[in-house]
């Protein structure tokens, strides 16, 4: 499903705007990174996506099948075609199955019906996804920063939307658990062509996986573009530091003389 940002402008206060005239797509099916300085606007406009925020002027449409503006459904319908995944959560007092099961309250009657067995079914999905099955009965208050992050995205994941909203989903990670995360959600989208959008403080890290890249800065899109035309210079002037692009050809076993390699890329300030 397509999202369709028209127009977009939002402030917490009257006289500093936080986003103005945001207007662009974000593709189905593709992992978008949204990159800028703290203050950029990433975790408001993933709020707006959301529809936890309410845009000043302009609006925000989803695609086929729904072809309607966020606007104009409520809270249920929106968890339909949106989850959202906030940068830090305090876990509740529930099971992690329990917890995770609240993903499927958007396809229920209310708060009092009992859950079906394919709500049950797709819960032990998402916990075998994220590899919280052997903690499913363990409280949340007892999980470590990680796995408690892991949980929040497998609700998400029970709530089966097409598009998934993940504002800095690799905090509380250390560097293994974040490139598991990231394959995941890179499988994710592939496989039931899933729109995740997020929103990432390491540069490489984000840009390693992204199909496409939104640059923030002051409050506009600067640049969006497919993540192999991202440019040092894009990035000099998004964070105010002067940026070198660095490459380096990863051929694997077995290739032929004549075949492609793939070549890497990252992104280094200066430090001098």
């Amino acid at each position: 499903m397509d999202l369709s940002l028209k127009q977009l402008s939002f402030a917490y206060h009257a006289k500093k705007p936080v986003l103005q005239q945001v207007d662009t797509t974000l593709s189905s099916g593709r992992l978008t990174a949204l990159l800028g300085i703290n203050g950029s606007g990433k975790s408001t406009l993933i709020k707006l996506m959301a529809g936890i925020l309410k845009p000043d002027q302009g609006q925000i449409v989803l695609g086929a099948p729904a072809n309607c503006p966020l606007s104009s459904l409520g809270p249920r319908q929106i968890a339909h075609h949106c989850a959202y995944v906030a940068q830090n959560t305090q876990p509740p007092a529930l099971t992690v199955f329990d917890y995770v099961l609240l993903g499927r309250l958007p396809h229920q009657s209310g708060w009092t019906s009992k859950p079906m067995p394919a709500d049950l079914k797709l819960v032990e999905e998402s916990l075998a996804q994220m590899e919280l099955t052997p903690l499913a009965f363990r409280p949340m208050g007892e999980l470590s920063g990680g796995q408690v992050q892991m949980a929040v995205i497998a609700r998400a994941l029970a709530q089966q939307a097409p598009i998934l909203l993940l504002d800095e989903p690799t905090n509380n990670l250390d560097p293994s658990h974040q490139l598991r995360l990231m394959k995941k959600l890179h499988a994710i989208s592939r496989q039931r062509h899933t729109t995740v959008i997020y929103s990432m403080h390491d540069v490489n890290l984000a840009l390693h996986w992204a199909d496409q890249v939104v640059l923030l800065h002051e409050g506009r899109v600067l640049r969006h573009i497919a993540t192999e035309k991202l440019t040092a210079a894009d990035l000099s002037t998004l964070f105010g530091l002067s940026y070198r692009m660095h490459t380096a050809q990863n051929m694997t076993k077995n290739t032929a003389v004549n075949s492609a390699a793939e070549v890497q890329r990252w992104f280094w300030p200066d430090v001098c």
